[in-house]
């Protein structure tokens, strides 16, 4: 459990962000109008790692002091320097320096000044009496017997406060976040909680905002931030403005408190955690600075809902305790089946089979939320990734690359409905895990259906996209994927470009929606201005984004504008100069402006960068074709087909290089593989034909014939001055096929 305590000014969070000094400044309760003081010095300490191995450790403690230093230096902050701030992280936060800073702190300040301390790490009691408030536990402190020494009896803490407040006249301010789950010597007394109880009644009359209540634990995780407690990081928004309720630039301790109870229960549910405002509801906590407020506004319009399993090595050694050992047993099996992804299989020993037995003890009852949390929050935790993943797909190898992905995650939507159930609808995040088992749905249906080339695959995934608009109408990554759909499925670029910049509208920072649209706009309908038009857009958004200029490039180069196209791959490898890609793309606009030892160059170094990845191979096979080079084009192709071997230009070009050496065998061989993996490639049926014919393998040659006729019939002229197919003009079948397919023409 963690509680915040504030004396003679206001209790605040201790994890404020390096962003809070760009918007909220806290204020005096005395008064609506307080005046600044003569001079500010702060004590900070944060300690995570215990110098006893006994003491559990701390995730954030040290970063959260890190973080409240940064803004105390900041304008918001007080502008603090050196001479102004005593900072005692990890082992430098002995009992010793502690005492030391305060006696620091007791002798610097005067009246008008402002003296703040902040503390960050452990609190416990020993003894369930009320003469003992507890301590709070500095690095040095020993597992037990605290009064030993290495720990700061809250006793001593109140009469440094009270001759900082009342002797020396100073504003006061205490910052605690002491509180936390975890095996102490006061464990069986709850002795974080009497600590955290004794803390928030510690001083009266003054305001103090409360991370829980006595009997809860605050949650803290890496979906907060990317580390932080979930009070800590909405009461740091709170007070950016986003809980100013009725927008008069002002926050006062009841907006804040509202905003905190309307943010952090609800993203911790089913674990409860209700936070706690005491004081004078109208007075003034922070004051705005709207430009700041409006950036922040903009981020989180754009910002993806996460839900991430929330910090339990504490909470575990608390809960394990009180079980036995076969109840042990299960939840550490519990844990592994849900590290090896095994969520529904086998049966008996699957993370929901462990589950469901964990949720029958009774003696886990008071920690069910928190199993029932974590385990919805490991079911849709691929699914995150996921859309990370594909979120940053290149449009230009999509064909596989990106059909691996989706395959890779082909059980979330199971997964994501199943953590949707585990929540249940009153939840705050299950509309997000509904949305994104439809969008995944609709993803595996885009991606199992995307070589087809019927645009009618492209209707049930549209259909589940919109599905999930309907559990979240203002989804960004809805709308894109919608895009994309449109763009690449079934033709409809006017769609593609409403729902492009709908994602935009969504997330206003986020440039893939106009660049991948761009993309395809100039690759596959020549629509260069539209495509200039999103590109500029997304230019002004981020003028230094590796994907806009990737797009760049590839306008260009469909125009056949290369001196440009080179440009712009040459400034993505300035901005990555590891995107293998991006030196591929350099390479093939080299090859196109016949500078053939660049273009060399160039793609080996792509290759280098990414031994994996085909298409700089392929490119580089057809410069050494191109510049009468075979072996090497041979060898080029050959390590690009094994990488891909279901890239059908890349066979093509082998089976071209094996005809012009008179390699028949192999020739056909690849011809064989093409037309299985793509039975549309006409040209592959014609040779085929051609080959079987000229072997006098005439009824095999007729077959293959008879297939390039049905995949678009040529001209008749054509097919009759055709050398190749001498062998087959004296067969029935020809005549059979030729008045079948020309009966205005032919005459036999």
């Amino acid at each position: 459990m963690r509680k915040r305590l504030a004396v003679a000014l206001f209790f605040v969070a201790c994890a404020l962000s390096a962003q809070t000094e760009k918007s909220a400044t806290p204020l005096s309760t005395q008064s609506v109008t307080p005046k600044t003081p003569h001079s500010t010095r702060a004590v900070v300490v944060g300690i995570s790692d215990y110098q006893n191995p006994q003491i559990p450790d701390l995730r954030f403690a040290d970063k959260d002091a890190e973080a409240f230093v940064h803004f105390l230096r900041s304008p918001a902050g007080g502008s603090l320097g050196g001479n102004q701030l005593k900072v005692l992280l990890n082992e430098s936060a002995t009992s010793g320096q502690f005492a030391a800073a305060l006696d620091w702190l007791l002798e610097k300040s005067e009246p008008g000044d402002q003296a703040i301390l902040y503390f960050s790490g452990h609190a416990d009691v020993e003894r369930r009496t009320i003469s003992q408030p507890g301590y709070l536990l500095c690095w040095d402190a020993p597992p037990q017997i605290y009064m030993s020494g290495g720990a700061f009896n809250l006793r001593d803490l109140e009469e440094v406060v009270n001759t900082l407040t009342i002797q020396n006249k100073a504003r006061t301010v205490v910052i605690a976040d002491a509180c936390h789950a975890g095996k102490l010597s006061g464990t069986n007394i709850g002795g974080a909680q009497i600590t955290g109880a004794s803390l928030a009644r510690q001083y009266a009359n003054e305001i103090k905002i409360l991370s829980c209540q006595p009997n809860e634990y605050s949650i803290e995780g890496a979906q907060w931030g990317g580390g932080r407690g979930a009070f800590s990081y909405h009461l740091t928004d709170g007070l950016y403005g986003l809980a100013d309720r009725d927008n008069d630039n002002t926050v006062t301790l009841f907006e804040i408190g509202r905003y905190l109870e309307d943010h952090v229960t609800p993203e911790v549910a089913p674990q409860p955690q209700l936070p706690l405002v005491v004081g004078d509801k109208t007075a003034r906590v922070a004051t705005v600075a709207p430009a700041v407020l409006d950036e922040l506004r903009k981020f989180k319009k754009g910002e993806l809902p996460l839900f991430l399993p929330m910090e339990q090595k504490n909470l575990e050694e608390a809960l394990l305790g009180a079980v036995d050992a076969p109840a042990q047993a299960l939840y550490s099996e519990f844990q592994a089946a849900i590290r090896e992804k095994h969520f529904f299989d086998p049966a008996e020993s699957s993370a929901d089979a462990c589950y469901a037995r964990l949720s029958a003890l009774p003696e886990l009852v008071p920690v069910q939320g928190f199993l029932r949390r974590n385990y919805a929050a490991a079911l849709q935790d691929d699914a995150q990734q996921a859309v990370i993943a594909l979120m940053s797909m290149n449009l230009q190898e999509i064909t596989r690359s990106n059909i691996e992905k989706a395959r890779r995650y082909r059980d979330a939507p199971r997964r994501l409905a199943r953590a949707a159930e585990l929540l249940g609808p009153g939840h705050y995040m299950y509309a997000t895990l509904k949305a994104r088992e439809l969008l995944f749905e609709g993803l595996i249906q885009f991606f199992d259906t995307y070589s087809s080339g019927d645009p009618a695959t492209g209707v049930p995934v549209l259909e589940k996209y919109r599905q999930s608009l309907r559990f979240q109408s203002e989804a960004p990554l809805a709308h894109y994927y919608m895009s994309l759909c449109f763009a690449l499925k079934t033709n409809q670029p006017d769609s593609a470009y409403i729902h492009a910049k709908e994602a935009a509208r969504l997330a206003e920072t986020w440039v893939l929606p106009y660049a991948h649209l761009a993309y395809s706009l100039a690759r596959y309908y020549q629509q260069y201005e539209d495509a200039k038009e999103l590109l500029n857009l997304a230019t002004q958004i981020d003028p230094d984004d590796a994907a806009v200029w990737t797009s760049w490039g590839a306008l260009y180069y469909y125009q056949d504008k290369y001196p440009e196209a080179i440009e712009a791959y040459r400034r993505v490898i300035r901005l990555d100069s590891t995107n293998a890609l991006a030196w591929t793309n350099l390479g093939v606009a080299l090859v196109e402006t016949r500078q053939y030892e660049a273009a060399e160059t160039t793609l080996q170094e792509a290759i280098r960068i990414n031994p994996r990845q085909f298409s700089s191979r392929y490119i580089l096979g057809s410069l050494y074709a191109k510049t009468g080079r075979p072996r090497e084009a041979e060898a080029a192709f050959l390590q690009a087909s094994q990488i891909n071997p279901k890239h059908v230009p890349t066979r093509d070009s082998l089976a071209t290089l094996f005809l012009s050496q008179n390699r028949r065998n192999e020739a056909e061989a690849q011809y064989l593989e093409i037309v299985r993996l793509n039975p549309g490639h006409q040209r592959a049926w014609y040779a085929l034909a051609s080959l079987y014919a000229a072997d006098g393998r005439l009824e095999q040659a007729l077959g293959f014939f008879e297939r390039w006729l049905e995949k678009g019939t040529p001209a008749f002229d054509s097919i009759q001055a055709d050398k190749q197919l001498d062998p087959l003009r004296q067969t029935a079948g020809y005549k059979t096929l030729m008045l079948k397919y020309f009966p205005e023409n032919f005459k036999g």
